[in-house]
């Protein structure tokens, strides 16, 4: 009988025990239990998140070839992971720093790397300083026209993020480049930034304390997780808040989430309070979709954020209202029909996240209608090409709000046999 996991740790354990018989295996043996793994990771790790140690196993287990593929989905599913785009960007080392596709692949992670985890207080640094090595090999091998002029920029672009090894990685600078660098000035912005670092450091303070107190604080842990986030982010990013974050601000409180939810997988490394568990309190999921408004960021958090929690209505709720882009009466069903899958506290959550659903799906005719007006006022310069592109696109739209209706009807006969009361 086909192996069916009910949980993350269900297909962590049987992964984990599949890959530790490998070696005790025949040749022929083992080529039969590779494919049996890779089944389960490629059939599961949608529905399911696979540890890094999962990932790095899978990546090791495909081949160089596919290796790449695997570690972008890694760091998809554990974007506040310094570690595992420190290691997608290693196995993407040039072997010749002449090869300028090779080049541009590398710096092209890292600069993704820089964005997504390079504000992370404690480790950011570290790819930091994996990027400035990257910096230098490009410079030595006169891929810069300015090469100097490209790493200054570089080091100051680090030196204003507040993070923790800022100091002990521009005293490696230092002693690379040594005076080629403007170090008075770069030493003065370091200070500047330095004032930041001591803000967070207070923040870093509290969440380790909270951590010492063991599970009785986790709840704590989590609140204070959410505050720091907040504090980085400089407003309250839930719907209805009159308050709006800069695009820098939100890029701060969002590593800090994303850092809160990464560690929360037990990776066994650093300080206490990132080996605490967080990752099952749906609030952080939520105030991580919220954070990105209706865009492909905030659908993606929500996706992450549902295989963690399945149970909970909020974060199907936050899912189908952020869905986004022209596919979007195509994912509302998909969001819907997964979540009417889920076993909720009460038969009122299936109803609210059938409205919030059908909400959206509504939005999605909106567009579509708007479309179609746009197409027929200026059908002289779109042409009938986009005219039958919008009108299919309403056609789909009102399909999806009957099917919607269906299964909403069929879903409050069986949970809520009184709602018509």
């Amino acid at each position: 009988m086909a192996f069916e996991p009910r949980s993350a740790a269900e297909l962590d354990d049987v992964l984990c025990t599949l890959r530790a018989s490998l070696d005790k295996c025949s040749a022929e043996r083992r080529e039969e239990r590779l494919r049996q793994l890779q089944d389960l990771r490629e059939k599961y790790h949608g529905s399911f998140a696979l540890s890094p140690a999962r990932f790095l196993e899978w990546a090791d287990d495909v081949g160089e070839e596919r290796q790449h593929e695997v570690l972008l989905l890694a760091t998809n599913e554990h974007r506040g992971s310094v570690a595992l785009w420190m290691e997608r960007a290693r196995r993407l080392e040039p072997t010749s720093w002449d090869d300028s596709e090779a080049v541009q692949k590398q710096h092209r992670v890292l600069q993704d790397a820089l964005r997504v985890a390079g504000q992370h207080f404690v480790e950011g640094h570290k790819l930091w300083m994996m990027s400035f090595e990257h910096q230098v090999k490009q410079a030595t091998a006169g891929a810069d026209a300015d090469p100097l002029a490209a790493i200054e920029a570089f080091v100051r672009a680090q030196l204003r993020v507040p993070l923790r090894g800022n100091r002990s990685a521009f005293d490696l600078y230092r002693s690379t480049l040594g005076d080629v660098l403007p170090l008075d000035e770069l030493d003065s912005l370091l200070e500047d930034t330095e004032k930041k670092v001591a803000y967070r450091e207070a923040w870093e303070g509290k969440l380790a304390r909270l951590a010492d107190q063991g599970e009785s604080a986790t709840e704590d842990l989590m609140a204070c997780w959410l505050q720091y986030a907040r504090w980085e982010g400089g407003s309250d990013p839930r719907p209805g808040s009159k308050e709006a974050a800069e695009p820098e601000d939100i890029w701060r409180a969002a590593a800090v989430l994303e850092r809160a939810l990464s560690v929360a997988e037990g990776s066994g490394e650093g300080p206490p309070h990132e080996q605490a568990s967080v990752a099952q309190f749906e609030t952080l999921w939520v105030e991580l979709c919220y954070l990105h408004g209706q865009s492909a960021q905030a659908f993606e958090a929500a996706s992450r954020g549902v295989k963690r929690c399945p149970h909970s209505p909020e974060l199907w709720k936050a899912m189908a209202l952020v869905a986004h882009g022209e596919d979007l009466d195509l994912q509302i069903p998909v969001v819907m029909n997964r979540a009417m899958q889920q076993t909720f506290p009460t038969a009122h959550d299936y109803l609210e996240v059938m409205l919030c659903c059908t909400s959206s799906a509504r939005r999605a005719l909106g567009k579509a209608m708007e479309m179609v007006r746009s197409s027929v006022a200026f059908e002289a310069s779109p042409g009938k090409a986009q005219i039958r592109r919008a009108k299919s696109f309403v056609k789909r739209a009102f399909r999806v709000l009957r099917k919607l209706y269906q299964a909403a009807l069929q879903v409050m006969a069986t949970y809520y046999p009184e709602w018509h009361d």
